[in-house]
């Protein structure tokens, strides 16, 4: 054999063993290393700061197990994608603190038995084949499980954003409880259960209720993290907006949506509201007037019956606070929303000390073109009376404590009959120290910090409501103002960045961005084989050639 063929084919020969350890050692770091590549505008497809912190912060391993069959209808497979997609990345950020399992229980008796117990069950697919339904049971659940608690996503396929509904379970599991929202209902406050139904059960998704009657004697929960007070009727009792008080001044979150206009059931005209919250709230520096605010320029659509034809008009009355409000007045609250609709909403004036306060956050305030009505309220749109000048005009507000209490310097009510005696607390001993000895500084901050708490001040309670939401239809977007409210009091903004961010793709773009991902995962796939047969090639070409130059130079 000639050596200097030998030497060619030896060097061939390391050349592919160089080549293949090459694409070897390509593959394990890119397992390692996991890193998706996100082209859109707004990050659509990356996960957010929020969730990306609360992975890292995990201070023991969180189990993510994917229920999923891998026999899925063609329907499904986009989906499927994007589910495994969305949790290797959980995982590629938590580290070692996240341990991810898909399982397909289809073969499994034991397992499915399990999981029924759990609450898992095999979801009932549709699948369309020429001009007939057929029917197939599959799993697309997923499991999380932290310590000794456990969170369940049970159909993956209707979440809507898979991350929000996956750093929702995640942070229940490390909150180690369930925030919870005690709601009033004295005075002939809005029931949540009833008047507001849409977003009660929105809001159960994320938080546990309770039911607290003050004008009864009941007392407002110890560990409850938001007190909501949705539109009094009647006037609230002393003993009631004591309790009120108490709550604020010692640091909890209070939700008051006050009316001064109110739609009756009669549905003829608005009247007036005979109710005393204004005054409390008042007393923190947050006066909402007894008007109604009519914007000419960004307004919302009313449609009424006249003369047995329906009528569709722009209406002052429903003002619109949109993105031009929003970004004026930013607020963690409000940042990505598009629009909110306030239905007779009232101005907000802030009194006192608030005037100058650089911390309250504006959270909607209407277009320089709006007026005030305040003697004759109504529907009509052509009968608008407005008055006073045209300018900006606050309508709802968020204001950060301490707060003083409106107590300070009166007596303390009368509880009513069967109400438990109230107790002063003595203050807490601090670690040990002897009475009278001087704090340090950081513990008098901290101090400070936990009693910080917030107030929220709406000039409507209407907007939240089934009623509105059947008679307006634009107020459907209001949900996410919601729950982006009730999040922040309670959990800070890092699920309200996640939701916005899936808010804001508009859905034209979400499908072209599927579509990319398919041609992205098609490549994917094909990469490999094609560099391998480009890697031949070229080797081939390259032997070939580098044998005609040898021929050629030994024939001369």
């Amino acid at each position: 054999m000639n050596l200097r063929s030998l030497s060619i084919r030896t060097i061939a020969l390391v050349n592919l063993l160089l080549f293949a350890g090459i694409l070897v050692s390509v593959v394990v770091l890119a397992e390692m290393h996991y890193k998706r590549l996100d082209l859109t505008a707004n990050r659509a497809y990356t996960l957010s700061d929020g969730t990306v912190k609360m992975l890292r912060s995990l201070g023991d391993v969180l189990h993510i197990k994917v229920y999923m069959s891998k026999d899925l209808p063609p329907e499904f497979t986009a989906a499927a994608r994007e589910i495994r997609d969305t949790f290797e990345e959980f995982a590629a950020v938590g580290g070692r603190n996240v341990n991810l399992r898909f399982i397909d229980p289809a073969d499994d008796d034991k397992l499915k038995a399990d999981l029924n117990q759990m609450g898992i069950l095999e979801l009932r697919a549709q699948i369309r084949k020429k001009e007939r339904l057929e029917y197939k049971n599959i799993y697309f659940s997923a499991a999380f499980f932290y310590r000794n608690r456990k969170e369940i996503i049970r159909n993956l396929y209707q979440v809507g954003s898979l991350e929000l509904a996956a750093a929702r379970a995640v942070y229940k599991l490390i909150r180690e409880r369930t925030p919870k929202i005690a709601y009033v209902t004295s005075a002939k406050t809005y029931d949540l259960n009833e008047a507001y139904s849409t977003l009660y059960k929105e809001l159960l998704k994320t938080f546990n209720f309770a039911k607290v009657d003050l004008d009864k004697g009941e007392e407002i929960p110890e560990d409850a993290d938001v007190l909501f007070i949705a539109g009094p009727n009647e006037k609230l009792s002393e003993w009631a907006k004591y309790q009120i008080d108490r709550y604020l001044t010692n640091g909890g979150n209070v939700v008051a949506f006050v009316e001064q206009v109110k739609f009756p059931e009669s549905r003829d005209r608005l009247v007036r509201v005979n109710s005393n919250l204004d005054e409390l709230v008042a007393s923190y520096g947050v006066k909402v007037n007894k008007d109604m605010v009519c914007d000419f320029l960004k307004r919302g659509i009313i449609r009424y019956n006249y003369g047995g034809q329906i009528i569709q008009a722009q209406y002052p009355p429903l003002v619109a606070v949109d993105k031009v409000a929003f970004s004026k007045y930013p607020s963690p609250i409000t940042n990505g929303l598009e629009v909110l609709y306030l239905p007779w909403t009232s101005s907000i004036t802030l009194e006192g000390k608030l005037k100058d306060r650089k911390d309250v956050q504006y959270l909607a305030v209407s277009s320089p073109q709006s007026t005030i009505q305040t003697s004759t309220f109504t529907i009509d749109p052509a009968r608008l009376r407005p008055i006073g000048d045209k300018k900006e005009r606050v309508l709802a507000v968020l204001v950060p404590g301490p707060f003083e209490s409106a107590y300070k310097d009166k007596p303390t009510p009368a509880p009513p009959a069967g109400a438990k005696k109230e107790t002063k607390k003595e203050p807490a001993a601090s670690n040990g120290k002897k009475e009278g000895e001087e704090e340090s500084k950081e513990e008098n901050a901290a101090a400070k910090e936990e009693k910080k708490g917030y107030l929220v001040v709406v000039g409507n309670a209407f907007f939240a409501s089934d009623d509105c939401r059947s008679m307006f239809w634009q107020t459907r977007v209001n949900m996410k103002f919601f729950q982006n409210l009730f999040e922040y009091l309670t959990m800070g903004s890092d699920l309200i960045g996640i939701r916005m961010k899936k808010l804001s793709l508009p859905k034209v773009l979400e499908e072209k961005l599927n579509k990319s991902k398919s041609l992205l995962w098609a490549f994917n796939i094909a990469l490999m084989p094609f560099l391998l047969f480009a890697f031949a090639a070229g080797f081939k070409i390259w032997s070939f050639m580098r044998k005609r130059r040898y021929e050629e130079m030994v024939g001369r």
